[in-house]
């Protein structure tokens, strides 16, 4: 495995029942909203630390992991036998990433901020 690409950051995200009971959990834990989808997706970060919160049924566990190159990592594991669940592209939240599924199906997204938003 090459080490040219590094990994900066992760970022966890698990399945709740309730954005807004969870919003007022970590917001006593001192994390802020970052980025919200209707009442189906939230994300909250406190320092370097972000985490995403899903009220979609059958939501699958997961991380969102933040490298500095994601085009080279995407060639770098294009050559191994992956579950690819989305295609590399450009997001509408500022991001460039991939996901693949783990043995288990929990989804590993690999992202760059490529806009403002991050």
């Amino acid at each position: 495995m090459s080490d040219s690409v590094r990994f900066l950051q992760a970022q966890p995200g698990w399945r709740v029942g309730s954005l807004d009971t969870s919003r007022a959990f970590y917001r006593d834990l001192g994390f802020t909203p970052v980025y919200e989808v209707g009442a189906a997706h939230l994300v909250m970060a406190r320092d370097a630390v972000t985490i995403h919160l899903s009220t979609t049924e059958g939501h699958p566990g997961g991380c969102q992991i933040m490298v500095d190159d994601v085009d080279a990592l995407y060639r770098e594991l294009g050559l191994r036998d992956l579950r690819l669940l989305y295609d590399i592209g450009d997001r509408d939240w500022g991001c460039r990433d991939f996901t693949i599924e783990d043995p288990d199906g929990n989804e590993i997204t690999f992202s760059q901020v490529v806009g403002g938003v991050t």
